[in-house]
């Protein structure tokens, strides 16, 4: 027992031998690799505790077993490239953790870091792989040497920044903000070399190694608008610590109206207005999986430096609305916090979500109590349902009435016993036919006592005493067992029927006014609309006759415009008036205003008592006026005349308050003062036209005699000229302007000396060039005279020609007044079918073949041809 003991424990040891000899030949044979990842920033910095993350993060989802060594070029002061023993004391604390030559490969962030590689590499990591991440520098990626490093590069944050800065603000000082430590001074540098890089530099403060404290004392110094940039604000000048909120706290409160951004990206969360993300833990994690790559075999030469340009502004929505930022301005991949927006698209769904199942409980305990609540009302119900019925029965605003089919009156409620006139005795000892005799009325024995479905119909139902009632009616079978009843709801709607009846009165005197209104609006046949106004109204008014007076500005005297007269005849109030004038017009004007009203009035004639009016009472009398309707017309306090109904209906006088036809009147008072506008503009206009026709001929008449070889001409172009116009279908007062400028249009020759007028042979040149001159003296004369048409202009311009070449000032086409072109080829016509004393007339043909040699060059091609219907019509007359 004891030997077979000895051999299983000696068994044992020899098997646990085996099992540690095969670990340790293991560990033996695995090396283990080390990597060195070297900082630029110091590890209390967001950036680098994010690369960090993301460069462990690919190294363990590859489950990795690398040892990772940390150094931070800041915290050794190595940031500083003026100071050699920083750099001295970096590498010494690199050789104590990791000896030469126990490196596998090194990663490093940031410019500095690769820098520093770069230059020490002998004798520290001479032949170690290098792996770059958020490398900036495009001259240090430049040099670097590919068969010995790769890794990721991008655009510098940096000159993001002061890109988007300068964008949003653009003509805004900038104030540089960072302390006097390695990675102040490192910002520093990095925003004044890409501040030197841009073609135009803005206005730029440097403030470095200042406090919360001190914040004020440098307030005084900065512009009223100026960006403040935050870079890294860490330490004090006396190393005490600064927490980056509190500095930009002391901006914000000192002066709000200043926009704040920070190169770190936690700045936007500490009240600044925006930040640059870097994405750190993108960039860590993708260096880390190129040093996966090649710590497993590939060669760094292989594998391609990668751009990583995933910089991104980030904004505080707060804070985008103080500036005036708004979200198109944004540059694109802007990340914006504290928005609305990001809140319900994270928690929208969620919240609606729980709204729906909310609503789903909500609703199913409504649904419950409802239907408790329900089933105690039903339990109330019951117990009240007599009284309420009965109540409901009796109030009930139609007539009820329940009887049987032998027509035994059962029950009655108050209303129909009122309707009726029926008391509860009658009821209980009378019969339905004699109750309600339906014979009588438009109802029979089968409408009470209906078979089947029924409806309600209107209908006149008569009570005992044959009074008729219009009322809806509505029949329907009740079963009772076995006997079968019936019930008749009667609802009085006499009231409802007048009412329609009078509104349908109304509206059709509404269209009708309306239609005068409209007449009035858009015709401009004023005599047209006053003939339908008239008849309109008379025929509405259901009067003999209408009629409408004024009163002319002339005499102030009653003058009728116009009357309507209905087909059967009737009296006329307009030649009343007409053949007494005097009496009527005292009376109306008395009548009217003695009631001290706009508003209308009726009278009886019969009923005048004045002695001074009785002739005009036994007129009306004759004429068979037994009521008149007088409707005065003002506007705006003006008496313009009146609107006399004769024997006009009872019905009309009713109506005729309706407010639409106060604007009837309003456009009737509108309509007649307008005439008289016209009427006195009408005589104005004859009367200046007569005084400026008398001086323009005058004139005419003056410069004839001063030129007596050419008389008649200006009557002849004016004829002529006017002729033109017409054909020409010319406005109005062009025609007139043509005629008048016609007759003077050589006024101008009364300054030229009368023996070059009259000289019978051809002028010299500079006898022609004074003629020249005439249509400007004949501007000078007419110019001061206030004519209604622009003679002046179309004198100064009648020698103007359409090519240029005319005078005095050689305009062209459009340039000349459509007067002066007609005149300037009535002019040339005439002067070519004249004699001359140098020369002998032309015919017409041979004159109007010449001018249509020249139109288009000389003469506008419309009026020559104008011209040409001119002389057709000639020859044809």
């Amino acid at each position: 027992m004891m030997t077979y003991r000895r051999k299983n424990l000696c068994s044992f040891f020899i098997t646990l031998l085996l099992v540690v000899s095969l670990s340790c030949a293991a560990d033996a044979g695995e090396k283990t690799t080390r990597v060195l990842l070297l900082h630029t920033l110091s590890p209390e910095e967001i950036w680098t505790q994010q690369a960090t993350k993301g460069i462990r993060s690919a190294f363990a989802d590859r489950q990795s077993s690398a040892e990772i060594y940390i150094q931070y070029m800041d915290v050794a002061g190595a940031l500083r490239s003026d100071r050699p023993e920083q750099t001295m004391k970096l590498k010494n604390l690199i050789r104590a953790k990791l000896p030469p030559g126990s490196l596998d490969l090194v990663i490093t962030t940031g410019n500095e870091a690769a820098s520093f590689l770069l230059v020490n590499e002998e004798g520290l990591f001479e032949d170690v792989p290098i792996v770059f991440c958020e490398l900036t520098n495009p001259s240090i990626l430049s040099v670097f040497p590919r068969e010995r490093g790769t890794g990721v590069f991008s655009t510098s944050p940096v000159s993001l920044l002061l890109r988007e800065i300068i964008r949003l603000h653009p003509g805004i000082p900038i104030s540089l903000v960072a302390d006097l430590t390695p990675a102040g001074l490192r910002d520093l540098a990095h925003f004044h070399n890409h501040l030197n890089s841009l073609a135009k530099r803005p206005e730029v403060v440097t403030l470095a190694g200042l406090s919360p404290e001190k914040v004020p004392l440098y307030r005084e110094s900065l512009s009223r608008e100026t960006v403040v940039i935050f870079g890294t604000c860490a330490r004090t000048l006396s190393g005490a610590p600064i927490l980056l909120g509190e500095m930009i706290g002391a901006f914000s409160s000192l002066s709000p109206s200043n926009p704040i951004y920070t190169v770190q990206e936690e700045g936007v969360s500490l009240g600044a207005l925006g930040s640059v993300a870097g994405n750190a833990f993108l960039k860590g994690r993708r260096a880390g999986e190129i040093a996966l790559r090649i710590l497993g075999g590939e060669s760094p030469a292989s594998i391609e430096p990668e751009l990583m340009d995933s910089n991104a502004m980030v904004f505080d929505f707060r804070k985008m609305s103080d500036f005036g930022i708004t979200r198109s301005r944004l540059p694109r991949n802007s990340i914006v916090i504290n928005d609305p927006a990001d809140l319900l698209r994270k928690y929208g769904p969620f919240a609606a979500l729980n709204l729906f199942v909310f609503s789903i409980l909500g609703g199913l305990a409504a649904f419950l109590r409802k239907k408790i609540a329900r089933r105690k009302k039903t339990e109330k119900d019951l117990l009240e349902r007599s009284k309420y019925w009965e109540t409901l029965f009796q109030h009930s605003p139609e007539g009820i009435i329940v009887y049987s089919s032998s027509g035994k009156i059962i029950e009655a409620n108050t209303r129909f016993r009122s309707l009726f006139s029926l008391s509860g005795e009658q009821l209980s000892t009378e019969s339905l036919s004699s109750v309600l005799p339906w014979e009588n009325g438009t109802l029979s024995r089968k409408d009470f006592f209906p078979e089947g479905k029924t409806a309600a119909k209107e209908a006149v139902i008569p009570d005992r005493n044959l009074i008729p009632l219009t009322a809806s009616f509505l029949p329907f079978s009740l079963s009772s067992g076995k006997e079968k009843n019936f019930c008749a709801l009667v609802h009085d709607i006499s009231k409802r029927k007048a009412m329609e009846s009078e509104l349908s009165d109304r509206a059709f005197f509404q269209e009708q006014l309306a239609s005068v209104s409209t007449s009035f609006l858009l015709s401009q046949d004023y005599t047209g609309s006053i003939r339908h106004a008239l008849e309109t109204i008379r025929l509405l008014a259901d009067a003999e006759t209408a009629s409408l007076f004024r009163i002319p500005v002339q005499n102030g005297t009653l003058l009728p415009e116009h009357e309507a007269i209905g087909p059967g005849g009737g009296p006329s109030l307009a030649e009343m008036i007409t053949s007494t004038p005097g009496q009527h017009d005292r009376f109306w004007k008395q009548l009217i205003f003695n009631e001290g009203s706009h508003r209308h009035f009726s009278f009886i004639p019969g009923d005048i008592t004045d002695p001074d009016f009785q002739k005009v009472r036994d007129a009306f009398v004759k004429e068979g006026i037994r009521s008149l309707s007088v409707f005065p017309l003002f506007l705006k306090d003006s008496f313009h005349g009146f609107l006399s109904l004769g024997n006009p209906s009872e019905k009309w006088l009713r109506n005729s308050e309706d407010t639409l036809f106060d604007m009837v009147r309003d456009i009737l008072s509108a309509a007649l003062e307008q005439r008289t506008d016209e009427e006195c503009l009408e005589r104005n206009n004859r009367a200046m036209n007569e005084r400026f026709t008398g001086a323009i001929r005058a004139m005419c008449q003056v410069s004839e005699l001063r030129d007596v070889s050419t008389a008649g001409h200006q009557k002849s172009v004016s004829s002529i000229a006017e002729s033109l116009s017409k054909i020409l279908v010319m406005p109005e007062d062009i025609r007139q302007g043509v005629l008048f400028a016609g007759l003077v249009h050589d006024v101008g020759k009364l300054y030229i000396p009368a023996g070059i007028l009259s000289k019978p042979t051809r002028l010299s040149a500079p006898e022609y060039e004074l003629v020249k001159k005439h249509p400007e003296y004949g501007r000078d004369i007419l110019s001061p005279l206030a004519f209604p048409w622009p003679l002046a202009e179309i004198v100064f311009q009648h020698h103007e020609r359409i090519d240029g070449s005319g005078y005095p000032l050689g305009l062209r086409r459009e340039g000349i007044r459509i007067e002066a072109r007609i005149l300037s080829v009535a002019d040339a016509y005439d002067a070519m079918t004249s004699d001359r004393p140098y020369r002998k007339k032309k015919t017409s043909a041979e004159a109007l073949a010449e001018l249509q040699l020249l139109s288009g060059t000389a003469y506008d091609p419309q009026i020559v041809k104008a011209l040409e219907e001119y002389c057709s019509n000639k020859r044809a007359a």
